[in-house]
């Protein structure tokens, strides 16, 4: 294939920016540094597709004894059109950096801050803590008596962003050297936080129903349609553990949870199709053929495979599902679970949320066993364990009955995926030839190649009578539930 000039001066763009050393070097020559700080330690984060054929870059990096600090670029068609902005020394505060908005020509790439995010120009209101002090105090006035002025102003804490799309922000206050997070706020590029209000209130009377209200979703406390911003209640409490140990508790809440948000309806969602998930597949295999032609070549035939495996999947089982569903997700506090992050809510196969949970978790386990800090090798057995005892729980606590063969195919275009995510990232990347090796050997439950699969879970709904004694002990607060078949659901 010939080459034309544009693209081979992009490619090595897009590989160069993946490089930690020479991040490291344009970042240190390209933005304004106050002082003599400069970027150290420099880690690719997250690389994404984005909408215009660029990439989305998330870069940390230590800045002397502050800790790490974040950093973000983008390259595309749209990058050297942008006009420069006015070159300004960058701003480190408590909440990370502020004020970087830089062209890097000889990489194409723009950097910035989140503040100076051109898609989302009402970001910096949002960040800025003096301005949301002061509207938050007159949104609620009761601020002014249990938080004064005199006490301090409130920190913003930047809890996820997605150039261009989405932030999501912590505002806490302090009160006798005490931190609290006051309320989050979600903002959009766009006109999502006004859909979030409704959406939010019948999910949660859904989940109220479903669930004897052990399972919630965030309530929107208020918005600020001037800044696209949605305020959420905070949710208490903490996320199952990391690994493939979890406690029956953690298992208990996971399972029931997504039982009761695949039990829910709501109208006025989209829905994702098979071909849908094909779309991403393809997508991602794009993005690892354009930086990494190494890794493209070992995942061809597994693609080729996932492909196939997709015309022999029964797609007319349809729920509500939340697509990126994993243990980060929900919140575990003492009386109920709490579902995060809504922005994906869809109807598509209830094997799609399994799928994805139990890559994550493979992830984990893959994580704990690498771990520098003294970890432990990769157990399969603990794993599988882990796996049967939620589907079982999931089963009893009114899910669907799993079907092994859309379960097998959606944990491996999970596995997939989710390796082509960390293939791109500093600190994983070498964990991704693990995860598609999975992702083959999931498969063999599907087309029948390659012999027998490790992952025993996959293959039949027969378990072994430790396996059953495990679930059944793990399931039984499940299996007395009233029936509700003859009410109405509101």
């Amino acid at each position: 294939m010939i080459r034309t000039a544009a693209t081979s001066q992009k490619k090595p763009n897009d590989t160069r920016l993946l490089d930690a050393r020479e991040v490291q070097a344009m970042l240190q020559s390209a933005v304004r540094w106050p002082g003599d700080l400069r970027p150290t330690d420099v880690a690719v984060e997250r690389c994404w597709p984005a909408r215009d054929g660029g990439l989305v870059f998330e870069w940390s990096f230590a800045l002397g004894n502050r800790g790490r600090r974040t950093l973000f670029g983008k390259t595309g068609p749209k990058v050297c059109e942008e006009r420069q902005p006015p070159l300004l020394e960058a701003r480190d505060t408590a909440a990370g950096l502020r004020s970087v908005r830089v062209h890097a020509p000889q990489y194409g790439a723009l950097i910035h801050s989140p503040d100076c995010d051109s898609a989302m120009p009402h970001l910096a209101a949002c960040l800025d803590p003096e301005e949301m002090a002061d509207r938050l105090r007159r949104m609620w006035p009761w601020l002014n008596e249990c938080h004064p002025a005199s006490s301090g102003r409130v920190d913003c804490r930047l809890l996820g962003y997605r150039p261009a799309r989405r932030a999501t922000i912590a505002y806490r206050t302090k009160k006798k050297g005490r931190s609290r997070v006051l309320v989050v706020g979600k903002t959009y590029a766009n006109g999502r936080a006004e859909q979030l209000a409704p959406i939010h209130q019948r999910l949660n009377n859904q989940l109220s129903w479903h669930s004897n209200r052990r399972v919630r979703v965030p309530s929107i406390l208020g918005q600020f349609p001037d800044l696209h911003m949605a305020l959420l209640c905070d949710a208490r409490g903490q996320s199952p553990g990391h690994g493939v140990r979890w406690t029956t508790r953690e298992i208990r809440a996971v399972a029931f949870a997504l039982a009761a948000l695949h039990r829910s309806r709501v109208e006025g969602i989209s829905t994702f199709s098979m071909a849908d998930e094909r779309k991403v597949v393809l997508r991602w295999h794009a993005l690892l053929g354009r930086i990494l032609p190494a890794d493209v070549e070992n995942t061809q035939g597994l693609v080729g495979r996932l492909l196939h495996a997709s015309e022999q999947i029964d797609a007319t089982t349809q729920c509500m599902v939340h697509r990126d569903f994993y243990d980060r997700q929900l919140i575990i506090g003492r009386c109920s679970t709490t579902l995060l992050d809504l922005d994906t809510l869809a109807m598509g196969h209830p094997c799609l949320d399994l799928g994805n949970l139990l890559a994550h978790v493979f992830f984990a386990g893959l994580y704990v066993a690498d771990d520098p800090r003294g970890g432990r090798r990769h157990d399969v057995g603990e794993f599988e364990a882990l796996s049967v005892a939620l589907i079982r729980c999931y089963e009893a606590s009114g899910g669907p009955i799993v079907d092994r063969q859309a379960l097998s195919f959606y944990f491996a275009s999970a596995l997939f995926r989710v390796a082509a995510v960390h293939a791109l990232r500093t600190r994983t990347r070498a964990r991704a030839p693990a995860m598609w090796q999975a992702a083959a050997d999931a498969l063999s439950h599907v087309d029948g190649t390659d012999g027998v699969s490790a992952y025993r879970f996959l293959a039949s709904r027969r378990l072994t009578a430790c396996q059953t004694f495990t679930a059944r002990r793990i399931t039984k607060p499940f299996s007395h539930q009233k029936k509700t078949e003859c009410r109405s659901v509101p």
